[in-house]
């Protein structure tokens, strides 16, 4: 039998997406592995918090907000104590720059998840360095890490969430869209990096060859204003459909023939991606790093166009919704790389042999 650990995950979150969803997933996946896993967070985001208790995960509420904190560190350290923690493994940039320094204190091992393209300076500490692509790994290399034990750890999903979904019929009944319209959408806070623009314009430049096209868009975010002021301005605010936050993302994305992913930069691995694809919907995604040869492969799984290039977008979008055959292809094939590869159990596996290594040196 492996040995059994006690990990003290600490994650500084200010809202609750990407990064925070895949943390708790691995940490569920860890605990049903027979770890023990104790989350420590500031505890001001509760749909973090409500989610973490929904998966049965021991959280704890900690002062450590903010990078200048000469408090939290101690805090974290105090509480690795307190479990015994084997090891101290942090999420997010506020969370390494103190649970590194946490870890050196206790005189465990440090372990710094990097999930985005973020800055080196937050990981420096770290005993081991996790990306979630290859694409992140390069760019720490590049901005000059000085770490030397980095690793890939590419995301996971969890396979239960896609059982006992509504039909995608049902869904698109409750979100008003109408009977026979082609349907597209993005699942995306609506931030600049998403690149929304991009697809309110791509909507339009569509408008003529599809006037029944439905876009949906489920995410919140400071941008969504601007967006529908701009969607307002194409003619295509009726086409367009901004839900906000939805904790039902998987059934809206259900309801979509195509997702897109307009990214203009800084996604770490791009987990929707891996959503839409087991569901059996493709994805038209920007060629960039942590997505191109990661979670999307070019012409295989998906379709990958330039970063701000709205009428590339468009073209691939209008390829896709012209060619049931070609969608059902591409569907299939990410699904079936998706489970071959991309699940919360084999991510669970990966980093617990990386956990097996560094408190064995």
């Amino acid at each position: 039998m492996a040995e059994r650990y006690t990990i003290l995950q600490v994650i500084t979150p200010h809202s609750f997406r990407g990064a925070e969803r895949i943390t708790a997933h691995y940490v569920r996946g860890l605990m049903d592995r027979g770890h023990r896993v104790v989350v420590a967070s500031p505890g001001r985001v509760p749909a973090f918090l409500e989610y973490l208790e929904g998966l049965g995960i021991e959280h704890r509420a900690l002062g450590i907000a903010g990078k200048i904190n000469p408090l939290a560190a101690g805090r974290i350290a105090k509480l690795a104590r307190e479990i015994g923690a084997d090891l101290i493994h942090t999420a997010l940039s506020t969370a390494s720059l103190h649970g590194l320094r946490a870890a050196r204190k206790v005189g465990v091992p440090g372990i710094g998840h990097v999930h985005a393209m973020s800055g080196t300076r937050w990981y420096q500490q770290a005993t081991t360095v996790l990306c979630c692509s290859r694409g992140v790994a390069d760019h720490l290399e590049r901005e000059g890490l000085k770490v030397k034990d980095v690793r890939v750890v590419w995301n996971g999903v969890r396979v239960e969430e896609f059982e006992n979904l509504r039909s995608a019929e049902e869904m698109r009944k409750e979100l008003g869209v109408t009977e026979g319209a082609r349907v597209i959408g993005a699942v995306a806070g609506l931030s600049e990096r998403k690149g929304l623009k991009y697809l309110v314009e791509a909507v339009g430049l569509l408008g003529e060859k599809w006037p029944e096209l439905q876009c949906l868009v489920a995410g919140g975010g400071e941008l969504r204003q601007s967006l529908e002021a701009q969607a307002k301005a194409l003619g295509v605010a009726g086409r367009v459909h901004f839900l906000g936050f939805r904790a039902d993302r998987l059934d809206v994305m259900k309801a979509m023939e195509v997702h897109v992913l307009p990214a203009t930069g800084i996604e770490g691995f791009a987990l929707v991606i891996l959503e839409a694809a087991m569901l059996g919907v493709p994805s038209v995604a920007t060629a960039l790093p942590g997505i191109e040869g990661e979670s999307l492969v070019r012409d295989e799984t998906g379709l990958l166009v330039p970063p701000r290039d709205a009428k590339a977008l468009a073209d691939a979008i209008d390829r896709l919704l012209g060619d049931e055959g070609l969608r059902r292809k591409l569907g299939e094939a990410a699904r079936e790389r998706t489970v071959g590869r991309f699940t919360i159990e084999r991510m669970a596996e990966e980093i617990e042999a990386v956990y097996r290594d560094v408190v064995g040196r």
